[in-house]
């Protein structure tokens, strides 16, 4: 199917969500740095929806305390923070702003996250500190989280850290990140004279910017807006991506193990998981063996793909329905006259999309009425059989329509 059956894009989502964060930070003094990785998309004109990747800024351990505290506050619905201070399960001293009408699920990095929503990933610009103590233990974080297995690989000291924080979740609970997300505060700000500081991911080395290029600050422009960036951009860029940053090429998107959806919620796409058989946590837990082995586990690739399907049908039906229903009274007279023709041409884009997803075992019903009209088009000019199949796969639950339940925007809608 082309783009023109797709809701927003997924860079056009995150751009949004991006700028809605950058307007939280301006609103309320705090400040932030467009991630080196945008800027090497800005700096050399590359477009976002081919060049995408999950947005991302950079903030000092004070300003990210600010902006948790700023977003818990508002308690805006729809959006929320993943982290370690909500999360037990969370890897990594960042924060995730996500927007929890969408779903973007990592199945290689994912267990970490409890809301698969788009997000923005706040990365914390740390002050290099002397005490190697703090280091020792995220290391021990990263090597005991569900990602990845513990190798028995690395000094004497790193074995202890590991052993040692293995030893305190199991002791501490659900506390323990909370806890870990305190100290991370306190030791990664205890040195605001260093001449460095560092920001780094899960599981990936640490990146050094001198702190003097956070001093002298300026503006470019990102996807339609324009961020705060250090005002020596070249070094910032060196800092990320190396000396030779002016050459380093960035590589197309490409969907590996990611499920993305711009307009269902991360909830929904969930439910659907499990009503197709294979909750997350399977999911999860079977990505190794489906990459080793595509022919061991077709069930499990058919049950994504469905999947992946149902989530974009849903994405379509929300959108026909939005498209169709301001124009009811028009479709049921010409129903009634029996101008087929003209309800052909109206009824182009749901007749393409209805006979795209049939194939797929899927019925695309935006409420019961429409799909009922449809029907009877199809009938009219011969496919009887196709007809036959989408009644038989018709969820009965898609037969209600989207909008006008309880006075509300329907299920995927934005509710007034």
């Amino acid at each position: 199917m082309g783009n023109k059956y797709r809701s927003k894009s997924k860079a056009q989502a995150a751009s949004e969500l991006l700028a809605e964060a950058a307007q939280i930070c301006e609103a309320n003094g705090i400040e932030y740095f467009l991630a080196p990785t945008l800027v090497k998309r800005a700096v050399d004109g590359l477009d976002y929806d081919m060049f995408f990747l999950p947005p991302s800024v950079f903030m000092t351990v004070d300003n990210v305390v600010r902006f948790i505290e700023t977003v818990e506050k508002s308690g805006r619905e729809g959006r929320s923070l993943d982290y370690l201070g909500n999360n037990s399960e969370y890897v990594g001293f960042n924060v995730s702003y996500v927007n929890t009408d969408t779903t973007y699920i990592d199945i290689a990095r994912g267990l970490d996250f409890s809301k698969y929503g788009i997000s923005v990933a706040i990365h914390v610009l740390r002050d290099d500190i002397k005490n190697r103590i703090p280091a020792f233990v995220e290391t021990g974080v990263d090597e005991n989280s569900a990602l990845v297995d513990i190798s028995g690989k690395g000094s004497w000291k790193k074995k202890v850290v590991e052993k040692g924080v293995a030893s305190a979740k199991t002791v501490i609970g659900k506390n323990f990140n909370r806890k870990l997300f305190d100290y991370y505060v306190k030791q990664f700000s205890s040195a605001p004279g260093s001449e460095r500081v560092f920001v780094k991911t899960f599981k990936s080395r640490r990146r050094y910017f001198d702190r003097d290029i956070f001093r002298d600050k300026t503006t470019i422009d990102f996807s339609g807006r324009s961020y705060t960036v250090p005002k020596d951009i070249d070094a910032y860029l060196e800092g990320y991506y190396g000396t030779n940053a002016k050459n380093t090429e960035i590589k197309e998107f490409r969907i590996s193990s990611a499920l993305i959806s711009t307009v269902i919620p991360y909830q929904e796409y969930l439910e659907s998981m499990k009503e197709a058989g294979i909750p997350i946590e399977g999911l999860f837990e079977q990505n190794n063996e489906i990459r080793e082995s595509i022919a061991a586990n077709r069930d499990v690739i058919y049950a994504v793909n469905t999947v992946n399907d149902t989530a974009h049908m849903s994405e379509d039906r929300m959108r026909l329905y939005k498209d169709l229903h301001p124009r009811m009274d028009e479709i049921r007279r010409l129903h009634a006259e029996g101008d087929y023709e003209k309800l052909t041409e109206i009824f182009t884009e749901y007749n393409d999309l209805a006979r795209y997803y049939v194939n797929r075992d899927l019925t695309l019903c935006p409420d019961e009425e429409l799909f009922d009209i449809l029907c009877d088009i199809m009938e009219r000019r011969g496919a009887t059989g196709r007809v036959a199949k989408m009644r038989k796969n018709l969820a009965e639950h898609h037969k209600r329509p989207l909008i006008g339940r309880s006075g509300q925007q329907g299920q995927y809608g934005d509710s007034k």
